[in-house]
């Protein structure tokens, strides 16, 4: 009568036939898939595990340092928001506005576009803001047209 093969040696015989390795090998390949073999890294790593689950509390320090620090409310932001959605909804030509979160608002227009205004706020100048001053490129071209009709001047 034919042997009934234990689920060690049918693991160990598909292991040498799927990957084409010797006995010993095999047997090794179970040995360390069912924690025969003592690795001293991963019983370093499988003991912290456990005394984090046994529940090691974090110090007060620890706490704070990992905490998420709480939004605090900005008057002047929501005034800014308040203002701009205002203006939106009371435009003529803004159809349909809807507020979708706290600093963002879509809307179509008459043409059955949409559009969608997002607010942030910046803690410093964004690029490209001049603050009313005229852009330096728009200086080069009016001093450009200044020159060429103080040359036009002269000619006549």
């Amino acid at each position: 009568m034919a042997k009934k093969m234990s689920e060690k040696e049918k693991f160990i015989t598909g292991s040498m036939d799927k990957l084409e390795i010797t006995r010993e090998e095999a047997m090794e390949l179970w040995a360390f898939d069912h924690d025969e073999i003592e690795v001293p890294e991963v019983e370093a790593i499988e003991a912290k595990i456990t005394v984090l689950k046994e529940g090691e509390k974090r110090s007060s320090l620890e706490k704070v340092k990992y905490q998420k620090a709480k939004k605090k409310k900005d008057s002047n932001k929501e005034a800014v928001l308040a203002g701009i959605f205002k203006a939106v909804e009371e435009a003529e030509v803004t159809i349909m506005p809807e507020q979708i979160s706290t600093t963002k608002m879509s809307f179509m227009d008459a043409a059955g576009s949409f559009y969608t205004v997002t607010v942030t706020k910046h803690k410093g100048q964004p690029d490209g803001y001049t603050g009313g001053i005229k852009n330096k490129f728009m200086g080069r071209a009016e001093a450009e047209d200044e020159a060429e009709a103080r040359a036009a001047a002269e000619v006549e």
